[in-house]
């Protein structure tokens, strides 16, 4: 037998002697291990752990974008307009400056997750793979804006998650 905490999406064996007994009641209760990874699976999906107030999404500008300390380094920086201004303040020596999109790790909100988003260009493949960023709706919405910011910007591997939100930004525009 297994179950799935209904609050973490983590699941495991349930040493409960019925499911009456499981301290996540009957209905997070399996004795199949697939269907019990499938309920993990739609409450991870949606689950976003951080506290609204906890969940501070902000923009930070590095002159060069593989290693943020060989230049200057803004951080905090709260809206999409004030980024754009950074980055194109920055010079360029030989460097790839960078906007990056900073958020709190779910797995402890108090850490950030801090990851390269766009410098003309938006590669959002590895964007795609940090649950830290995917599961954060102000997240999302803050790429989209930033992707609009440059609508002649090549983009690729855009999640649906971000494309929705680019969809919004483009029907409020007409």
């Amino acid at each position: 037998m297994y179950h799935v905490n209904p609050e973490t999406g983590e699941f495991d064996i349930c040493h409960a002697k019925s499911p009456e007994n499981c301290p996540f009641g009957v209905e997070n209760h399996s004795e199949s291990y697939e269907e019990i990874q499938i309920k993990a699976d739609i409450i991870n999906k949606n689950f976003f752990p951080i506290k609204d107030e906890d969940n501070v999404v902000t923009f930070s500008v590095a002159e060069c974008g593989e290693f943020k300390d060989s230049g200057e380094y803004i951080e905090n920086i709260d809206n999409i307009d004030d980024a754009i201004k950074t980055f194109k303040k920055l010079p360029n020596f030989n460097s790839v400056p960078s906007i990056n999109i900073r958020v709190p790790d779910i797995n402890n909100p108090k850490e950030h997750i801090e990851m390269n988003v766009g410098n003309g260009e938006f590669d959002l493949f590895m964007v795609s793979r940090i649950p830290s960023i995917m599961r954060n709706p102000k997240a999302c919405k803050k790429i989209a804006e930033l992707i609009h910011a440059f609508p002649n910007a090549k983009t690729y591997s855009v999640p649906k998650e971000i494309k929705k939100e680019l969809d919004l930004l483009k029907e409020a525009e007409k």
